[in-house]
């Protein structure tokens, strides 16, 4: 069955998940990435159980800044949305990849 020329998405529209994602963040007024920003400069804090010495027994929540791996992994994800990662490419002629050679020169201008 043949495509109607037309019909469709158009390029760059995108599907229906990935709009009522967008919509929600809108409507949320959250950006992710600068949340993820504010988690590795230690802006936002969370509630983790500190073991501290109480009669009762029971642990005290105290409100802390993320550990060092969670941060890590905050920037390397605010990274990969500003500096994507390559794809490796090989670039071919004819007959298969490409031979690049280089050739240097002495100071007298004879080649090596």
């Amino acid at each position: 069955m043949a495509k109607t020329p037309g019909s469709g998405r158009k390029k760059g529209t995108p599907n229906k998940a990935t709009q009522n994602a967008r919509d929600t963040l809108a409507r949320l007024k959250l950006d992710p990435l600068e949340e993820m920003i504010k988690i590795y400069l230690g802006e936002i804090l969370f509630e983790q159980a500190v073991e501290i010495q109480k009669k009762d027994g029971k642990k005290e929540f105290l409100m802390m800044p993320a550990c060092e791996q969670t941060r890590i992994q905050c920037l390397r994800e605010c990274l990969k949305r500003q500096h994507p990662e390559l794809r490796a490419v090989e670039i071919t002629g004819e007959d298969g990849p490409l031979e690049i050679v280089i050739r240097t020169t002495k100071s007298n201008g004879a080649a090596k």
